[in-house]
């Protein structure tokens, strides 16, 4: 319900005619205004959140560093993994029932 909250306050959504709910109090439009303002600062913050909650906090300069990477270059890795096959007939099946 508090996404949903959120959601009212939106431009993305309110926009396309949906409405979100009507109970954002004053707090989830400060809190709106504050991090819609700054998507990366949102971004940290969680990170940071989802790391003390996991017992793995790191100083606030460590963190930073490892959260906003200075290089950007890519890497790639091999990954095999399993897939079902022949499965067609059963998934046109459950579809048309």
């Amino acid at each position: 319900m508090k996404l949903n909250n959120f959601a009212s306050l939106d431009p993305a959504i309110t926009g396309t005619g949906r409405k979100g709910l009507v109970g954002a109090s004053n707090l989830d439009r400060e809190v709106w205004a504050e991090f819609h303002a700054d998507w990366e600062k949102l971004a940290v913050e969680c990170e940071m959140l989802r790391r003390n909650l996991d017992n793995a906090a790191l100083p606030e300069d460590e963190a930073d560093e490892l959260l906003v990477p200075e290089d950007y270059s890519g890497e790639t890795r091999k990954i095999i993994t399993e897939q079902r096959i022949k499965q067609n007939f059963f998934r046109r099946a459950v579809l048309s029932s």
